[in-house]
């Protein structure tokens, strides 16, 4: 598993980034208008083939020059397959605890503790400052989930391939982790928690007609006692006619010499009737 940690130091120089400059692909990006990475976010993707996880917006107890609360990021990305199983169960672990802490409390939430736990200010510090390091920021993010771990595997219930729910709702988040945990395992999904407020047409804008089976969190509270609304696949486009290849123009010139000919025939007949001939 390969692990990534964003966050600042004390010093106003050290901004925020990818500790030991070490950086992932920011595949996250295509959700920069259904979420603000510097709140609560939760994205986990999977192509079948190799998972990715991303979770933003956790507090630190560490405070910047300001007295500004210190957040952390964390990506985390592995192999769908059998022998990194374990890799899965860690990822799963900082999912669940992060879910539980933004319902909660994130200020006192685990994920907050553990990763404090392991990145104090003289941590940082030299992370900022040693860009080998990136083998000690795996080991400390992977330490921070071991001791989360294990996280419990809801039993997934009968939803829809896609659905829309509310983070205030415990069956939704339920059925969150357990798409989650499917994604981890090696099921192509997607399970998304956007701090954007989105109604069902919006949300919807986010299921293409490609995308694997999708479960999407919000916070909003007018769906308390909610748990699911459907979404729908786009549909395929209905195929376009093809291109008109033109007029025949030799059953144009038939057509009027015809038109021309009955027309003289006509004129002529009428001629003759006025004439007597």
């Amino acid at each position: 598993m390969e692990a990534y940690l964003q966050t600042r130091g004390q010093r106003r120089a050290d901004d925020y980034r990818f500790l030991a400059s070490h950086a992932p692909q920011p595949w996250w990006a295509r959700y920069r208008d259904n979420t603000i990475f510097e709140d609560p976010t939760i994205l986990v993707h999977s192509d079948g083939e190799r998972w990715q996880v991303y979770l933003s917006g956790i507090p630190s107890a560490r405070r910047d020059t300001t007295n500004a609360v210190i957040r952390y990021t964390v990506a985390l990305e592995g192999a769908a397959n059998v022998e990194s199983g374990k890799d899965a169960e860690l990822a799963l672990a900082m999912v669940s605890a992060w879910l539980d802490d933004l319902v909660d409390d994130p200020a006192l939430g685990r994920l907050t503790h553990e990763l404090d736990e392991r990145f104090d200010e003289t941590v940082v510090e030299r992370l900022y400052r040693e860009p080998d390091g990136a083998d000690d920021v795996r080991d400390l993010v992977m330490a921070a989930a071991t001791a989360l771990s294990p996280a419990s595997r809801p039993e997934p219930e009968e939803w829809p391939e896609h659905w829309l729910g509310s983070v205030s709702t415990n069956r939704a988040r339920q059925a969150f982790l357990a798409r989650a945990a499917r994604a981890l395992d090696g099921e192509a999904g997607r399970a998304l928690y956007l701090n954007v407020r989105a109604t069902a047409d919006e949300a919807q804008q986010l299921i293409g007609k490609d995308d694997p089976m999708t479960g999407i969190l919000v916070d909003d509270p007018k769906w308390l006692g909610v748990a699911v609304i459907p979404l729908k696949k786009k549909r395929e486009a209905p195929p376009e006619p093809p291109p008109s290849e033109g007029p025949d123009w030799r059953v144009v010139l038939l057509a009027a010499g015809s038109l021309t000919l009955l027309v003289i025939l006509l004129l002529w007949e009428a001629w003759r009737k006025i004439t007597g001939r």
